[in-house]
């Protein structure tokens, strides 16, 4: 080969070699621009997300921390936020719990929907302690909604479906029970899961201890803040944070967030 053909080549594979150069740069420098503007968006999200929350917690403080309803708001550029699932509707009054003579059942244990709007069903269970045994009875709103067996800590009990009208108590002596093989001591913590999507409800949950080192726990209710950033129909970014607060002691006694917002 003469010097002008290996000249051509070299010219060719420099050109060849800046192209793929070329290229790889101008993606980067795309993949780049759409990763700071998914992370710009995400940090809206979030920013939307503890919005809603914290419009929610206003609510309930301002209405005297007794009632407050689900909300949301839109907002320029896409961006919204929602506050107030099922499961944020549910106050847990263990401030004053008591446990049974035969020291296996716990009970006095008010429950209310605060919600003035909506209703709320109840259809799973979980249950954590940490003295042993295995839970053997439930009782909610007054009902036996669980035949009882042989569960140890930390299973879900699928129970009877246990709706709870808007605006209504369940404060009553024996409305709530817990009933266990072994004596009550140390702790208890009880989620509480909701309907699921299909079935017409978001799938939310709270969770809440009810006996907390062998004493009484708190008054908690739950928030939980949904934040969106949209163009059109589609979600560019979703953000949920859901946050527990206790009655009295006016603090916030668990944060959980999540890049969802479902």
């Amino acid at each position: 080969m003469n010097k002008k053909g290996i000249t051509f080549v070299a010219i060719v594979m420099i050109i060849a070699l800046l192209i793929i150069i070329a290229s790889g740069v101008s993606m980067y420098i795309v993949e780049s621009s759409r990763f700071s503007v998914s992370s710009i968006n995400k940090e809206k999200a979030y920013s939307m997300a503890q919005l809603g929350l914290l419009s929610g917690l206003t609510a309930y403080i301002n209405a005297g921390e007794v009632s407050w309803n689900p909300s949301s708001a839109s907002l320029p550029g896409g961006l919204s936020w929602q506050v107030g699932r099922d499961a944020d509707f549910l106050r847990v009054d263990a401030s004053n719990v008591q446990i049974r003579a035969n020291a296996k059942v716990l009970q006095r244990l008010p429950i209310k929907n605060v919600s003035t709007s909506n209703s709320i069903t109840i259809t799973d269970v979980m249950v954590e302690w940490n003295f042993g045994g295995t839970i053997t009875g439930m009782t909610i709103g007054g009902t036996n909604v669980w035949p009882g067996g042989t569960f140890t800590t930390g299973q879900n009990i699928n129970i009877t479906d246990r709706t709870i009208a808007a605006n209504t108590t369940f404060s009553g002596l024996l409305d709530q029970t817990f009933t266990f093989s072994n004596f009550i001591r140390g702790n208890i913590i009880v989620t509480f899961y909701f309907k699921d999507t299909a079935a017409g409800g978001d799938n939310s949950y709270f969770r809440t201890y009810i006996l907390k080192d062998n004493n009484d726990a708190n008054i908690e209710s739950s928030f939980t803040g949904i934040g969106r950033v949209q163009a059109g129909t589609t979600t560019q970014a979703g953000r949920r944070i859901t946050a527990t607060y206790a009655t009295g002691t006016n603090r916030i006694t668990s944060w959980e967030e999540s890049l969802s917002a479902y």
